[in-house]
Parts: C-alpha cells; structure tokens; sequence
C-alpha cells in the first residue's frame, strides 16, 4: 500500500525493540494492532457511507427525471384531451370521431343476448344443485 518492503519492516522492528525494550514490545505491537484495526473498521464505514450517499443521490437524480417525464407525458396528455375535446363539440355527432367501419356497436361483441339454455359447463351436477346461469361464480365457490 505505501511501498514499504520487508527488509523495511524488520529494520522498524529492530529499532522498536532497541528504543522500546523486549518488556513494553509486544504491548506496543498489540496495541497498534488494535488501532490499526479500529483504523480499518473506521474506513470501510466511511467507505459504505460515501457509496450510500453516491446511490442515494443517482436515486434522486432518477426521482427528478422520472417526475419531469411524469410531468412532460401529463401536458401532453392533458393537450391530447383538449385537442379531443374541441373536435367533440356539443353539435357534433359523437359516431364521427370512431374510425370508418367501427362502430361502438360493432366494436363490442353482442353480450347482453343470453339463450334461455344455460351453458354445458353449467349443468354440471355439482353436488345436487345445478348453478344459475347468471351466476357462473356459483361454480367456482362450490369447488
């Protein structure tokens, strides 16, 4: 990390236990062990806030341009209504805003047409009562 080799280190070695003595060495040695652990801990904390606090603000860089894309899509939608809303004036006929050959009528399947007979799915015996044939939840419920 700062180019310190081996020979280097075991001249600072020797040097401490020539000023230090063999008595206080190894409590030295424990003791900047322990700080430089501590020291460790201390960066890799500083290290995960800074990388939070990075995320944290491409978040907010995202919330903002998802707001003005949010905004930006509401004006024009906005504008799209108003611009439908001006072709549909009260004396117009609503039938010629629908695209040629569909009607509402045509566009929607006929749904409100039932036959008196109920379905074959419906005359299912299930359990002795035959279901409504309006009522298809019936069906489901019993199972």
């Amino acid at each position: 990390m700062f180019g310190i080799d081996f020979s280097e280190i075991l001249l600072i070695a020797i040097v401490a236990l020539v000023v230090l003595g063999p008595e206080r060495l190894p409590k030295v040695a424990r003791t900047l062990g322990y700080l430089y652990g501590r020291f460790q801990r201390y960066m890799a904390q500083v290290k995960a806030e800074v990388g939070q606090e990075m995320a944290f603000e491409e978040l907010r860089k995202f919330q903002s341009q998802m707001q003005e894309a949010a905004q930006s899509a509401r004006y024009a939608l906005h504008e799209e209504a108003a611009a439908i809303h001006g072709a549909l004036s009260p004396g117009d006929d609503p039938k010629a805003v629908d695209p040629p050959g569909e009607t509402g009528a045509e566009a929607v399947p006929e749904l409100a047409h039932e036959s008196a007979e109920p379905s074959p799915q419906l005359e299912l015996d299930l359990g002795g009562q035959a279901p409504h044939p309006q009522a298809p939840d019936a069906a489901v419920k019993k199972l």
